[in-house]
């Protein structure tokens, strides 16, 4: 793993468009956006003439982006900012408050699209859970993945017409995928053993409700280290056993552990933080058990190129 952030490789990176294509590209379609951030509501105001000499600054000093330096727009929200972002935290948060879209990701080349057409731009920013995660991914990782990479069925048992159900492991392979040749450890239970080959069927199971989440898990999270997670969702009744349905990602920030993530219902990339006892509980309402199913977490333990 290289120690900076580079722009060499297919795709948005090889295009010397890592932060330009991905970031800069979110602040432009942001720009006539009202959105709420952690319950301050910011009016957008870029001004364009300065976001094209930001532009003309970053492509003359080669688009070389290093972990602890590089430049970029410090929020979305229509502030310019050559703030270095220094952490993954910083990072993530540049994100903060893009809206949801059901299928909603950035291609290959920096736009946004979707994951059904992606070599179709949009005019609007949006992302869903997939995507974002895919993006994130692509920066802290220093990584080029392509989109067909990302969503690679990894044990060919989830296409169309699968008795398991079409994508029913999309969660899974996605961040399997997205890890792929980084360092990266699968974190399991205390008491589940490593099964002989890791599945959408056989990976680890953490229950987010249990004393054991909270005590075994998050007390453990590194800073430095970013935590992609896939959630379960496992029928207690006849019908599909289980669904890899949802993605996000958990990170340390000194004393607090954020959860990212986007849903329908937070209607944005929102964050919260489990170290305290109001986030937790948040967090364990918004992924709450059900008469007919109940959830369990898989996660995948990453270092990032960012502290």
């Amino acid at each position: 793993m290289k120690s900076q952030l580079t722009a060499h490789t297919p795709g948005l990176f090889r295009k010397k468009r890592c932060l330009i294509g991905v970031l800069c590209y979110l602040s432009v379609a942001f720009a006539p956006a009202k959105i709420k951030k952690e319950n301050v509501v910011l009016k957008c105001s870029l001004a364009t003439p300065v976001f094209c000499v930001f532009l003309f600054c970053l492509a003359s000093a080669g688009v070389r982006v290093e972990a602890r330096t590089h430049q970029s727009p410090a929020a979305l929200h229509g502030q310019l900012s050559t703030r270095p972002v220094q952490t993954v935290e910083e990072l993530c948060n540049v994100f903060l408050g893009i809206p949801y879209r059901a299928d909603g990701v950035i291609n290959d080349d920096g736009h946004y699209a979707t994951f059904k057409s992606p070599d179709k731009p949009l005019p609007t920013p949006g992302l869903n859970c997939s995507g974002f995660v895919l993006v994130v991914s692509r920066l802290i990782l220093n990584k080029s993945i392509s989109l067909s990479q990302a969503v690679r069925d990894r044990e060919n048992d989830s296409g169309p017409g699968s008795p398991f159900g079409h994508d029913w492991d999309f969660g899974f392979d996605l961040i399997m995928n997205c890890s792929d040749g980084a360092r990266r450890t699968v974190l399991f239970p205390k008491g589940d053993t490593t099964p002989e080959k890791l599945t959408g069927f056989t990976a680890p199971a953490w229950d987010p409700h249990a004393d054991s989440f909270a005590t075994d898990f998050l007390p453990h999270v590194r800073e430095g280290h970013v935590y992609l997670v896939s959630f379960s969702r496992h029928r207690t009744s006849a019908g599909l056993a289980r669904s890899h349905y949802h993605v996000g990602l958990f990170l340390r920030a000194k004393e607090r552990v954020w959860f990212y993530s986007t849903t329908h219902e937070s209607g944005r990339v929102i964050r919260m933080d489990l170290a305290s006892a109001a986030g937790l509980a948040q967090f364990r309402w918004s992924f709450r058990n059900t008469k007919n199913s109940f959830k369990r977490l898989t996660i995948v333990e990453t270092q990032s190129v960012l502290p």
